[in-house]
């Protein structure tokens, strides 16, 4: 049904000041269209700075998936202004292999300046073919711990495919430099517009199984310094790797139609 939900292409944009070079809004368009994503993209030192700077505790609300053991001392020994490094520093001493924060964007600068930017909101409106458009903002941790399968599958570590409005996109941001060992973002090209019939409703799938049907070289995994940029239609598998060395935070925006089937306990209307 959503594949019903065309895009629609309008004047071109050209973005100059978010990104570490020029971006023409149409050119991520028919990149995610296709392949189901666009990653040619770098935000500036600045823009990430101040985007790191306006993820605060007090600016969050935790969306911890699964059961975590510790996870009550972890959130206890949180304070207001502790920032994501302090975030980071308190959930490996309580061994939190993955934390999830969902953003107040109302209580941030920089984050809501950067979502509700003509390029997103450009993106936004032509990928969605409306303007009825609510946006939300999370924050994802990893560490690298030895973990089970289980919790692997609940941090969102197994492939699966994400269902929150008729049609939707997500922008992932690095913040901080990502390689083979520090849990690289994977997505199956195309799978946004066609998947195998057994997985249209499955849950989560291992990666055994989505190399024999899609091929390795249909998975793209995204590594890149700090401030690389992804936008991706979820509605496609992807996985966030298991870090191994370090870890792993990231910034997700959230683009969907209308206000969706999750509820989100915050989101701003552009």
């Amino acid at each position: 049904v959503r594949n019903l939900i065309k895009e629609k292409l309008k004047e071109d944009y050209i973005e100059k000041n978010l990104f570490k070079k020029d971006c023409s809004t149409n050119e991520v368009l028919k990149s995610i269209s296709d392949l189901g994503f666009y990653n040619n993209l770098i935000i500036t030192s600045e823009n990430l700075n101040n985007i790191k700077n306006d993820i605060l505790f007090k600016n969050t609300i935790f969306a911890f998936k699964g059961e975590k053991e510790n996870s009550t001392n972890f959130y206890n020994n949180l304070t207001p202004n502790d920032n994501i490094n302090k975030i980071i520093s308190k959930s490996k001493n309580y061994k939190i292999s993955h934390v999830g924060l969902e953003l107040d964007l109302n209580q941030t600068k920089a984050i809501k300046q950067f979502a509700c930017s003509k390029f997103f909101l450009e993106i936004a409106k032509s990928y969605l073919n409306s303007d009825d458009l609510t946006i939300s903002g999370q924050c994802y941790i990893s560490n690298p711990f030895e973990i089970s399968e289980r919790e692997k599958k609940d941090n969102a570590q197994y492939f699966h495919y994400d269902l929150e409005f008729k049609k939707f996109f997500k922008v992932f941001i690095y913040l901080n430099n990502v390689d083979e060992f520090t849990g690289p973002h994977s997505f199956v090209k195309k799978s946004h517009r066609q998947k195998s019939f057994k997985h249209i409703l499955a849950e989560r799938i291992d990666i055994e199984e989505v190399k024999r049907i899609y091929k390795s070289d249909g998975i793209k995994k995204f590594t890149g310094p700090e401030g690389s940029t992804i936008i991706e239609d979820t509605f496609g598998l992807h996985k966030g790797e298991v870090p191994q060395q370090d870890t792993r935070s990231m910034l997700i925006l959230i683009y969907g139609l209308g206000e969706g089937i999750k509820d989100y306990s915050s989101f701003i209307r552009p």
